[in-house]
C-alpha cells in the first residue's frame, strides 16, 4: 500500500511541477483540453497567487507530513495529513466543478491533480486505521 501511496505523490509531484511551467507556457494540453482557458480564468489565482504555485506547496506540505509520519511516528503529523487531504479533496472536488459548469472547461493536468489528490484521500482514508493500529500509530506523544 505505501508504494501505492508513494506513486501517486509522485504523480502529484510531477503533475504540480509541470502545472507551474504550463501556466506560463500553455504550451501542451492533450485530449482536446483547453488548458489555456482554466489556467487563465479569474478562478486560477488565491491572492495573487497562482493555484498551480499553491498546489506545488500542497504537495510538499503532504511529502512533509508522510516522511514525518514515517520517521518521527507522531500524531502531530499523522492530523496535519489528515486534514491536509480532506481539505485538499474537497477543494478538488471544487475545483473540478467550477470546470464542468462554470468555465466548461476542462484542463488535464488540472484534473489529473485533482483525481489523484481524490484517490489519494480515499486510499489513505480507507487503510489509515489498519495502517495506524499495524504501525503503533495510535495518537501518542
Amino acid at each position: 500500500m505505501k508504494y501505492l501511496i508513494g506513486f501517486l505523490l509522485a504523480v502529484l509531484l510531477i503533475d504540480s511541477f509541470y502545472l507551474v511551467f504550463l501556466s506560463k507556457s500553455l504550451s501542451f494540453c492533450p485530449y482536446g483540453g483547453k488548458c489555456s482557458v482554466v489556467l487563465n480564468s479569474v478562478y486560477n489565482k488565491l491572492f495573487s497567487i497562482p493555484l498551480s504555485l499553491l498546489g506545488l506547496f500542497y504537495v510538499m506540505l503532504l511529502l512533509f507530513s508522510f516522511a514525518g509520519l514515517i520517521i518521527k511516528k507522531n500524531w502531530h503529523y499523522l492530523i496535519l495529513l489528515n486534514l491536509a487531504l480532506a481539505g485538499g479533496s474537497l477543494l478538488s472536488f471544487y475545483f473540478i466543478f467550477l470546470q464542468a459548469f462554470i468555465l466548461k472547461a476542462f484542463c488535464f493536468f488540472c484534473l489529473t491533480f485533482e483525481t489523484t489528490t481524490i484517490l489519494l484521500t480515499l486510499l489513505w482514508f480507507l487503510t489509515a486505521s489498519h495502517q495506524r493500529t499495524k504501525h503503533n500509530l495510535i495518537y501518542r506523544h
